[in-house]
């Protein structure tokens, strides 16, 4: 998926589109993405403080992506870079990370998102 600085929020249509071709007519199946934006500038930039203006983005994009994704039966690899770049990171950045697990995991009755935030250090 996009990141947050490609877009305020990602476009619902696109995630419509990857939903339903992911699950080729079946809404049982279950779908599989990766969601990146934890390093907007990029992981070269890791180390760079996010600005409040890049963590209401990042809040915004996974509300999107959560919103967009309503009930449909998931496995999300969220932040799968976190884990390669844990060392030195910000508290903000886990709390983010841990916000986005929370998120995307809420619109499920019973829960069928399954989202995984590997942390290696």
């Amino acid at each position: 998926m996009d990141r947050p600085e490609d877009h305020a929020s990602p476009n619902r249509a696109q995630i419509n589109f990857y939903i339903q071709d992911s699950q080729k007519g079946d809404p049982n199946k279950r779908i599989q993405l990766a969601l990146f934006g934890l390093f907007p500038r990029g992981e070269d930039a890791r180390h760079i403080p996010l600005t409040d203006a890049e963590v209401n983005n990042y809040r915004a994009w996974i509300d999107a992506a959560a919103n967009a994704l309503g009930q449909t039966k998931a496995l999300i690899v969220l932040e799968p870079d976190l884990a390669v770049n844990f060392k030195g990171q910000s508290a903000l950045k886990m709390q983010l990370a841990r916000y986005a697990a929370q998120r995307l995991s809420q619109n499920q009755m019973p829960p069928s998102i399954s989202t995984a935030v590997m942390v290696t250090g």
